[in-house]
């Protein structure tokens, strides 16, 4: 229970990168608003917000230096709203849209309104980076100057606010480690940005171009799925011969600890639980490996019922968002705060438990 209660706490300091985005979103907001108080065609601004809503699913996830980078193609249709719609059209469309995925995602409070605050500070000034600069005329080489340094910035705050959490929840070390997959990140955002001018220079052509660009990034989305696939598949194999050779090269007493992370690594999860019940004159093991925490923890997030019922059936019990129907056991689990969580009856009678990722911004 303390163990809980200290998660929740933790979890809880996210409000304090939340709130003075927030805050800078409302001034940014009002400054364009004075600026240029005006919200264009609201029959455009609907299509493109619904673009942006249905675009914003990751095609791809990349791991970079231990943090999972996820590839959307949302600056896509970011770039043709901010060229034809006023900024605050733009800002927000694009808050709703990060508001609706994260909320189809059901993300704890926390997460959910520190992502709908950093989408409404990172449009707001890119908005007014937008009104600062030259007006935008037509679709030559100053429009994608002005266009790219506007997408840009606005991953730049998304970088640094997630950066921010990562410091507050996991210490400095894991906020360098999300700094460290800026490279990544701009690179992503740069090619989806360059998509997203030829996009906009085939629509100033002729809005029939429409037709040929939906068939495109029809066929764009499918490489990409069936590459993350084949990427995941990829990971998982190298991840499963590393556990194999570490656990041949390893001394007994190190053995739980690298199968624990390994296993947590591999299932990209936040804790990785190894139960052994108690037989006879052996005594009762819970070790939990939790991720950026040295050595191994003596709790299990997951409630004991979920354990006892996964040994009782012996086979594998899964609870989650998409995962099981079991209501019951997903209220139990759901009462401690777990996302998603899968517990593996193993041959030799224990068994072990991971609790899905939480995932960042």
């Amino acid at each position: 229970m303390a163990s809980r209660d200290q998660r929740r706490k933790s979890t809880e300091r996210a409000w304090f990168i939340t709130a003075p985005l927030a805050l800078l979103a409302i001034v940014f907001s009002t400054a364009i608003g004075v600026l240029r108080p005006e919200f264009g065609e609201w029959g455009l601004a609907f299509v493109l917000f619904v673009a942006m809503t249905g675009i914003s699913i990751p095609v791809l996830n990349v791991i970079v230096r231990r943090q999972s980078v996820g590839v959307t193609l949302t600056e896509v249709p970011l770039v043709v709203a901010l060229f034809f719609l006023p900024p605050l059209t733009v800002v927000l469309i694009y808050t709703l849209s990060v508001l609706i995925w994260s909320a189809s995602h059901r993300f704890a409070p926390a997460k959910l309104w520190f992502n709908v605050a950093k989408a409404a500070a990172a449009t707001s000034l890119a908005g007014l980076l937008l009104l600062a600069l030259p007006p935008i005329n037509g679709v030559g080489p100053g429009t994608w100057g002005s266009l790219f340094l506007a997408v840009n910035t606005i991953t730049l705050v998304s970088l640094l606010s997630v950066a921010g959490v990562h410091v507050l929840l996991q210490g400095w070390q894991a906020g360098r480690e999300a700094l460290r997959t800026a490279p990544s990140v701009f690179l992503t955002t740069s090619i989806n940005a360059s998509v997203g001018l030829l996009v906009l220079i085939a629509l100033k052509t002729t809005w029939w171009s429409v037709l040929l660009l939906a068939a495109l990034f029809a066929a764009l989305f499918q490489v990409y799925r069936s590459y993350s696939q084949f990427f995941r598949q990829h990971r998982t194999l190298t991840g499963m011969y590393d556990l194999t050779r570490l656990l041949t090269n390893s001394a007994e007493g190190a053995l739980a600890d690298i199968l624990l992370d390994r296993v947590r690594g591999l299932m990209q999860a936040e804790y990785a639980t190894l139960w052994l019940p108690a037989q006879r004159r052996h005594p009762e093991v819970l070790l939990t490996a939790r991720v950026d925490t040295p050595g191994l923890l003596d709790f299990a997030p997951t409630p004991t019922v979920f354990r006892e019922q996964a040994r009782e059936l012996g086979k594998t019990l899964s609870i989650g968002r998409l995962l099981g129907d079991d209501t019951a056991l997903r209220r139990e689990v759901g009462a401690q705060q777990v996302k998603d969580a899968i517990v593996v009856p193993l041959r030799s009678g224990c068994s072990y438990g991971c609790q899905g990722v939480l995932r960042a911004v």
